[in-house]
C-alpha cells in the first residue's frame, strides 16, 4: 500500500485548498469528514471524488473503503500528519472525502413544506436548520445568495450529514423563487417581530417557511412577497429565540397540522 507522507504532495495541496471558499467555488468541490457523513455522501446523489484515510486506521474503515472502491471512488492512504492537514477538526477521525457540488433546481422541488433561508450568517444555525428540515421530511431548503456557504465545514458538521438527504437549493433571487412556488399553490409565511401569533394561523396544505437573518430578520422585500408574517409568542423574559430553535418549533408544528388535514 502506497502512503502519502508529504503535506506538499500535489493531491494533498489541491484538497486542502478546498478549506477556502474561493477555491471551493472554483473547483466546485468541498471536503467532508467522519465515517458516518462520508457513508451518507456515498449513498446520496452527490458524487464523491476521492477519500483520504489514515493508513493506521485502514481496518476500522475497511467496510466504507470497500463500498467506495465498488463505486470506483479513489481511496488514498495518508499518514497522521497529512490527515491533520486535511482535517479541520481538532480531533480528526482519520477519514476525509472530496465531494463535488450538487446543483438542484427549484423546478425539481416538491413536498408540503419548503424551508427558505434569507441571509443566514451563522454556519451552526444553517446546519441545524438543514438537519431539522431533513428530520421533519421537508421537500427542500432554499438559500438566498447571501447566506453563509452551505459547504462550509461547520455547516456540514452541524447538519450531521443531512445535507446529503435533502435538496439544498441555492437561488439567485429568493423573492422570485418564492413567487414561482406560490404559483404552484404554496403559501409563504415568514418569522417577523410584528407578525401574527404563529399558533393561531390558518391551516394550509403547502407551506414555505421563511427564516430570516439572525440580527436583521427577514428583509423587507421578502416579507412583502410572503402571504403571512408570524411570530412565536414568548411568556418568559427572553427577548428573542435562537433562529434555528424558532425554525425547528415552526417546522414541527407545520408538519403536525398538515397531518391533521
Amino acid at each position: 500500500m502506497n502512503i502519502i507522507t508529504s503535506k506538499n504532495n500535489p493531491i494533498i495541496k489541491s484538497a486542502t485548498k478546498l478549506q477556502v471558499l474561493k477555491y471551493r467555488n472554483f473547483e466546485k468541490a468541498f471536503l467532508i469528514e467522519s465515517e458516518k457523513v462520508i457513508e451518507m455522501a456515498i449513498a446520496s446523489v452527490y458524487s464523491v471524488q476521492r477519500i483520504f484515510f489514515d493508513a493506521q486506521k485502514q481496518e476500522k474503515f475497511s467496510a466504507l473503503l470497500h463500498d467506495a472502491e465498488q463505486k470506483n471512488i479513489q481511496t488514498i492512504a495518508v499518514n497522521d500528519e497529512v490527515m491533520k492537514k486535511l482535517s479541520s477538526s481538532k480531533s480528526p477521525q482519520g477519514i476525509v472525502a472530496v465531494v463535488e457540488y450538487m446543483e438542484f433546481d427549484t423546478k425539481d422541488i416538491e413536498g408540503q413544506l419548503i424551508v427558505a433561508c434569507d441571509a443566514l450568517s451563522d454556519p451552526g444555525n444553517l446546519g441545524t436548520i438543514i438537519r431539522t428540515a431533513d428530520a421533519v421530511g421537508a421537500g427542500a431548503v432554499l438559500l438566498s445568495n447571501d447566506c453563509v456557504d452551505v459547504y462550509n465545514d461547520k455547516v456540514i458538521r452541524a447538519s450531521m450529514g443531512s445535507i446529503f438527504n435533502i435538496r439544498v437549493v441555492m437561488v439567485d433571487s429568493l423573492e422570485y423563487s418564492i413567487s414561482d412556488l406560490q404559483k404552484l399553490g404554496y403559501k409563504a409565511g415568514c418569522g417577523h417581530l410584528d407578525g401574527d401569533n404563529f399558533f393561531e394561523r390558518a391551516a394550509q396544505e403547502k407551506t414555505i417557511l421563511v427564516i430570516g437573518n439572525e440580527a436583521k430578520g427577514v428583509s423587507d422585500d421578502i416579507a412583502c412577497v410572503c402571504d403571512y408574517q408570524w411570530k412565536l409568542p414568548m411568556v418568559g423574559k427572553a427577548e428573542s429565540f435562537n433562529v434555528a430553535v424558532a425554525a425547528g418549533i415552526m417546522m414541527y408544528d407545520i408538519v403536525k397540522e398538515n397531518k391533521k388535514n
